[in-house]
């Protein structure tokens, strides 16, 4: 919904029959034009929900391949340890039964 436009003629001439001089009047007509002139639109949060919507999701995705990457060395490291630790085992089992 656009909202209308704002009259800053009018609106001083609304302010001065409610009884305000007419250069405060016309002060406060130009305060609230220019103070409207910075208020967000419904197209301007549009058009920055568009420019975001792509860049969340190029980040997303790049996310979500660092932490594939990451798991990968996990299990990488994971399965080193293991390796090392079942050889470990092997190899006391061995010096065991040489032992005996």
């Amino acid at each position: 919904m656009k909202s209308a436009a704002f009259n800053a003629l009018d609106a001083a001439r609304t302010l001065r029959a409610a009884g305000i001089e007419r250069p405060q009047a016309e002060a406060i007509a130009h305060v609230v034009h220019h103070a409207r002139a910075d208020l967000v639109t419904k197209a301007d949060l549009a058009a920055f929900e568009a420019r975001t919507d792509g860049k969340f999701e190029s980040l997303k995705s790049r996310l979500m391949a660092e932490i594939e990457k990451a798991k990968n060395v996990i299990l990488r490291s994971v399965l080193a340890a293991s390796v090392g630790v079942i050889v470990t085992l092997i190899g006391s089992v061995f010096t065991i039964i040489s032992a005996g």
